[in-house]
């Protein structure tokens, strides 16, 4: 099996799909290498979800977010669904607090309107309806550089 496909049931604290599960995920630490989330954290507090991501992430490991865009016309639909859209500030607040390094590009995905080219991730962001944020599991190296020898010599004399 290449992956697994998880997926949230509204209103359950549980996972199901190939597994059924809740937190903690049923997975080694660090044995992934990319993760995708398409509107999970969306719903709730998503710390804990990112913790464990943070966790089952391999050294280099991507973390790639699907989230909804609060500046985009469509919020007006999930408005009364209990879906949040968070600004992109607090998307990074978040991705730091649970030891992730964020990208620094932004892709912004969803219809477009006349007039506007419809290359995917292009075109005005706050009319797209979600965003695309990528983040990176960053850890020191275990072993560290070798120090720079320095020789210092008096200066000759004139």
């Amino acid at each position: 099996m290449r992956g697994v496909r998880l997926h949230a049931r509204s209103g359950a604290q549980r996972l199901t799909g190939q597994v059924r599960c809740g937190l903690p995920l049923p997975l080694p630490t660090e044995a992934v290498a990319v993760i995708v989330l398409q509107h999970v954290l969306d719903a709730g507090d998503p710390q804990p979800l990112l913790q464990e991501c943070a966790r089952v992430l391999e050294p280099g490991g991507r973390l790639w977010l699907f989230v909804l865009n609060p500046w985009s016309p469509y919020r007006l639909r999930w408005r009364s669904t209990g879906l949040a859209a968070r600004a992109l500030s607090q998307w990074h607040l978040q991705l730091a607090a649970a030891g992730l390094t964020t990208a620094e590009h932004v892709l912004h995905y969803g219809p477009v309107w006349r007039g506007v080219p419809d290359a995917p991730g292009y075109g005005p962001a706050p009319l797209r309806a979600a965003r695309l944020l990528g983040a990176e599991k960053r850890v020191a190296g275990m072993i560290p550089p070798a120090p720079v020898a320095r020789a210092w010599r008096a200066a000759p004399a004139a």
